[in-house]
């Protein structure tokens, strides 16, 4: 029993610091000064700390349009990638897919409906939003262009075979159900 705890914890603490050097090299990749010690210091295990200490509350929060957009395919990693970047205080996410550059009925209802799709953040925060379907379309790019010259654009690719299976498994779950 005692082994299987320790083995528990380094495994955690594995999974910890592959998270830690993905925040790294997504903050290095987007321009983000990001000191590994200073996510510790803002994350130490205390049970009164709240998550709007991170940033002073007088600060004014706004929606504002997104500086990144992670793309890809399903079954890719995108989710767990947003998930991984959220994690950081300066990164605010939109927890649902928009399909605002490459569908047409969202995309008429202009950028003031973008903007309210995105989370509230502090001036200074990154806001990123995820829709693995801007991979495969083909109208996406030049709205990301007229919108945002300057976006970031993370692409998620994974070995097409086993994202197939993957893919495959959960399609034929979903299946199953109905």
């Amino acid at each position: 029993m005692e082994f299987t705890r320790v083995k528990l914890a380094l495994t955690c603490l594995g999974l910890i610091t592959i998270v830690l050097i993905q925040i790294l090299y997504i903050s290095s990749k987007l321009g983000i000064n990001c000191d590994i010690k200073d996510v510790f210091l803002k994350y130490e295990i205390d049970k009164n700390f709240k998550s709007n200490e991170i940033l002073p509350a007088t600060e004014e929060r706004q929606r504002q349009l997104p500086d990144a957009l992670i793309i890809g395919v399903r079954k890719g990693g995108t989710r767990a990638l947003l998930d991984a970047m959220a994690l950081h205080p300066q990164i605010k996410a939109a927890r649902r897919e928009v399909h605002f550059f490459d569908q047409n009925e969202t995309y008429s209802l202009g950028i003031e409906w973008y903007r309210q799709q995105m989370p509230f953040s502090h001036f200074g925060q990154l806001t990123i939003e995820k829709t693995p379907a801007y991979f495969a379309s083909s109208i996406t790019p030049s709205r990301v262009y007229q919108l945002n010259k300057n976006m970031k654009i993370i692409i998620i690719l994974r070995d097409p075979v086993i994202r197939t299976i993957s893919d495959f498994t959960q399609v034929s779950l979903k299946l199953k159900k109905y």
